[in-house]
């Protein structure tokens, strides 16, 4: 079980592309919005078991991380 302030999250949160968030960093935004702007925060609520989003939304969401993250040439790779 997860509590966010006072609340307890026992029962997982359902979310659709139009609902806006009722909690953490992203209060008041919308799931696209989440989805297209911090694609990481959605799947770190759906791999946590924080809150349940459609699979498409959470593949988006996925593809949007990967095309996020650093290219290979920024990791350190000794000679």
């Amino acid at each position: 079980r997860y509590t966010i302030g006072d609340k307890r999250m026992s029962d997982l949160r359902k979310y659709g592309t139009g609902d806006k968030l009722d909690f953490g960093k992203h209060r008041c935004k919308t799931v696209d919005w989440v989805v297209e702007n911090d694609p990481s925060y959605i799947c770190w609520m759906v791999e946590e078991g924080i809150a349940e989003l459609p699979q498409d939304v959470y593949d988006k969401a996925l593809e949007n991380d990967a095309n996020n993250s650093p290219p290979e040439s920024f990791f350190y790779q000794p000679d």
